[in-house]
């Protein structure tokens, strides 16, 4: 029995043993943590973090920057094919009026119209088609468009005097050839 308890005492100083070897070693550790604490530079730490956040933020406004241009480019291009596209209708359109196809002449300017949305010219030259259909009231329309687009265009207000008179509306017309002459003061048409 007195093995037994010396083995039950032996054990109680093993643990006691243990017990203070582990505050040993939990104080060396938070003592050695508190060292490491101490000699941590939080401001160059915080130096560095704030510096790879600029180093991000310039490489995504470079990345951004390339990918508006790439964008402005491919817009380009497209505009460019469209403008180079409607201009080949617009030629042909001519082509169709000058053989009296005015039909065709106005579906040429519309399909032209399509890609250059904003061209007084295809405006114009589809009112002047439409004139030759007697066609007044879509006529007017295309030329004012076309005046609308672009105030000192001459040929869109005559014809649009044009389709004004063949709709009746005099007043309105004697305004557009005035603003026409006083434009064009040479201009006998």
């Amino acid at each position: 029995d007195g093995g037994g308890g010396g083995g039950a005492g032996g054990g109680g100083a093993e643990d006691g043993g243990k017990g203070g070897s582990k505050e040993g070693r939990s104080s060396v550790r938070v003592q050695d943590k508190y060292a490491a604490w101490e000699k941590y530079d939080a401001d160059s730490a915080l130096e560095k973090l704030e510096a790879s956040a600029r180093a991000q933020e310039e490489l995504r406004r470079k990345v951004t920057k390339l990918e508006n241009q790439r964008a402005q480019a491919r817009v380009r291009r497209r505009q460019e094919r469209e403008a180079a596209e409607s201009e080949a209708l617009r030629l042909q359109g001519n082509a169709a009026f000058g053989a009296a196809k005015y039909e065709e002449a106005v579906e040429l300017y519309t399909h032209a119209l399509e890609l250059t949305p904003r061209s007084a010219v295809l405006y114009a030259n589809r009112g002047l088609a439409l004139l030759k259909l007697r066609l007044p009231t879509e006529a007017e329309e295309d030329c004012s468009a076309a005046i609308e687009l672009e105030p000192t265009n001459v040929k869109a207000r005559m014809r649009r005097a044009q389709a004004r008179m063949d709709t009746g509306k005099f007043d309105t017309a004697l305004e557009d050839l005035e603003v026409a002459l006083d434009k064009e003061p040479r201009n006998g048409a």
